[in-house]
Parts: structure tokens; sequence; C-alpha cells
């Protein structure tokens, strides 16, 4: 499973955010948070931070993708195991 603390501080540093938010990692990221330039940096941090590529079809599921820090963390696991089943 893939750590949300990472994410959560992430998150928190990166956007200026108080240390109680996101404490529960089903709790939903507010869209305000994260506007369309954080958004960039957000899927940009999550590729470079777990190897993975985000699709135009990911980002159209973005609010079912990145709703919270376990939805974001259960769509790494899925993405690396698609490329795992990937034949070479």
């Amino acid at each position: 499973m893939i750590d949300t603390d990472v994410l959560r501080a992430f998150i928190i540093e990166h956007y200026f955010l108080s240390k109680k938010v996101l404490q529960n990692p089903d709790e939903e990221i507010h869209p305000r948070l994260v506007d369309d330039r954080g958004l960039i940096e957000l899927l940009d941090f999550v590729e470079e931070t777990y190897d993975v590529r985000i699709s135009e079809a990911d980002m159209r599921a973005f609010k079912e993708n990145f709703r919270t820090l376990n939805s974001i963390a259960t769509f790494v696991e899925r993405k690396r195991a698609e490329v795992s089943q990937v034949p070479e």
C-alpha cells in the first residue's frame, strides 16, 4: 500500500495548509485547495514520486482518482499493476 503520509505532506507543504487537514486518508480533498496550476503540480508529483504515467483518461476521472489520499494511493497501485502485467 502506498504511504498516504507522503501525499499528505506534499499537499500540506505545497499548498501551505494547516497540519490539521487531511488527517484521515478518506477525508475529501476540497476542490478549492487545488487550482489548475496546483492540479498539474499534484499530477507531476504523483508521476515522479511513484513512477507512473497519468493518461488523459485518468485525468478525466480526476474526481474519482484524486478525491482522497486513499483514492490516490489506490490509483497508483492500479497503475503499477497495469504496468507489471504488460508482456515484454
